[in-house]
C-alpha cells in the first residue's frame, strides 16, 4: 500500500515538474505580450496567440490597467485603416487599442466589446472611447456568416478560442463555465505551453505546409501600396462577395445588434463612434449591398443619435479607387485621411468637449 502511494505522489511531483519545466521554457522562448502592451491584431502574428482571435481572448491583461483608452473594433479594414500607432502619437494621454478582427459581423464585434468590459472591470466607462468601424459586410446575418449555423446557434471565432482548451463548454443546458471571460486572460499561463508549441511547429513546419495547402503570400507594405486591381481581379471580387453575403438583401438583425451594443455602450458613459468605412468606389458601384446599406444605416443613426455620447462619422467619401490596395483595404501610405477624420471626433482627454458630428 505504502509503495503504491509513493509511487503516485513520485509521479505527481514528476507530472508538476515537468508541467513547470514546459511552462518556464514556453515562457522565455515565446513570451506573452507584457501587462501594460497594447492591443494590435494587426500584428497578432507577431505574438504568440498568431491570430487575432486568440489574441483577443487570451492577451487583455493591459485592459485592466486603469486609466482612458480608446478601443477600436471592426473588421479587417480596421486593423488596416485605423493605424493604432498613428492614433495612439497623437493620443499620448490615452491608450489605444486596435481589437480589429477579419470578417467580424456585428454580433462577433459584441462578443469582443463584452471581453473588453470584462478585462476593464468596470461599470463606469467614462473615459473610455470605443470605435466601431462598419460597412456593409459588417451586416451579414449571423446564419449566412458562421458555418452550419442556424438562428440561434452557431460558433464565432471568438467562440472557438473561447471553447479550445475546456474554460468553457456548451451544453445542452447552457453555457459550463469553468474560468470566466474576465479571468481567462490571466489563466491563458496555464495552456501557454500548448500556445507556444502550435506557434513553434506553425514556424517549423511553414515551408512543408506550403507543399500542400495553397494559400495566397502575406503582403508586405511596399506591396500593399503599390499592387493594383485589374478587371480580372475586380470581377472576381465581386464574384467573392456575392457568394459571401449567399443574398441579394441586407437583412435588419445585425443592424438591431448594433443599435443595442451601442444603447450598452453609451449607458455605461462610454463615448460610441459608429465609422462608416469606405469601400473603392468600383466595389460600391458593383454590389447591390452598399446602397442597402444606406438607406439601414441612416435609419439606425436616426434612432441612435437619440443616445447621450453617441456619434457617426461617415467616412464614405474616402472611397478614391487609387487608395485602395484590394477591394476593401487602404493602402498603408494612404490612411492618414482615416485617422485624421476619426481623431477629429475623439477628445485627447474625457473632461474636453466633444466636438459635435454637425460642426
Amino acid at each position: 500500500m505504502w509503495a503504491v502511494l509513493r509511487q503516485v505522489v513520485l509521479l505527481a511531483i514528476s507530472f508538476i515538474g515537468v508541467s513547470a519545466f514546459a511552462l518556464l521554457v514556453s515562457l522565455v522562448v515565446f513570451p506573452p505580450p507584457g501587462d501594460t502592451s497594447p492591443i494590435d491584431t494587426f500584428r497578432a502574428s507577431e505574438t504568440v496567440y498568431a491570430t487575432s482571435p486568440r489574441l483577443i481572448y487570451y492577451g487583455r491583461k493591459s485592459l485592466r490597467v486603469p486609466g482612458e483608452r480608446v478601443i477600436l473594433l471592426g473588421s479587417s479594414n480596421v486593423q488596416v485603416g485605423f493605424d493604432r500607432d498613428a492614433i495612439a502619437d497623437r493620443l499620448p494621454r490615452r491608450a489605444v487599442h486596435n481589437l480589429g478582427i477579419g470578417d467580424a459581423n456585428v454580433t462577433e464585434i459584441g462578443q469582443i466589446a463584452d471581453l473588453a468590459l470584462a478585462s476593464i472591470g468596470k461599470s463606469d466607462l467614462t473615459g473610455q472611447t470605443f470605435v466601431i468601424g462598419v460597412w456593409y459586410a459588417t451586416f451579414i446575418d449571423n446564419q449566412s456568416r458562421w458555418t452550419g449555423a442556424k438562428a440561434d446557434s452557431f460558433t464565432t471565432d471568438i467562440d472557438t478560442e473561447r471553447f479550445r482548451y475546456g474554460f468553457q463548454k456548451p451544453t445542452e443546458s447552457g453555457l459550463s463555465v469553468r474560468i470566466s471571460d474576465r479571468d481567462a486572460d490571466m489563466a491563458a499561463i496555464i495552456v501557454h505551453p500548448f500556445i507556444a508549441l502550435e506557434k513553434g511547429m506553425r514556424a517549423l513546419t511553414a515551408d512543408l505546409r506550403s507543399l500542400f495547402f495553397v494559400r495566397p503570400p502575406r503582403i508586405d507594405t511596399q506591396t500593399r501600396n503599390t499592387m493594383v486591381f485589374d478587371a480580372g481581379q475586380r470581377a472576381d471580387a465581386l464574384v467573392y462577395r456575392a457568394h459571401y453575403m449567399k443574398s441579394q438583401h441586407l437583412n435588419g438583425e445585425q443592424y438591431a445588434a448594433l443599435e443595442a451594443l451601442v444603447q450598452r455602450l453609451t449607458g455605461k458613459g462610454a463615448q460610441v463612434i459608429v465609422a462608416d468605412l469606405p469601400i473603392p468606389a468600383w466595389h460600391a458601384e458593383g454590389v447591390p449591398y452598399d446602397a442597402d446599406h444606406r438607406d439601414r444605416i441612416a435609419q439606425s443613426v436616426a434612432r441612435m443619435s437619440q443616445l447621450a455620447r453617441f456619434e457617426y462619422l461617415d467616412m464614405r467619401q474616402l472611397n478614391d479607387n487609387a487608395t485602395f490596395y484590394d477591394d476593401a483595404h487602404v493602402r498603408p501610405k494612404s490612411r492618414g485621411p482615416w485617422v485624421d477624420a476619426l481623431l477629429h471626433h475623439i477628445p485627447a482627454t474625457s473632461d474636453v468637449r466633444l466636438t459635435s458630428i454637425s460642426e
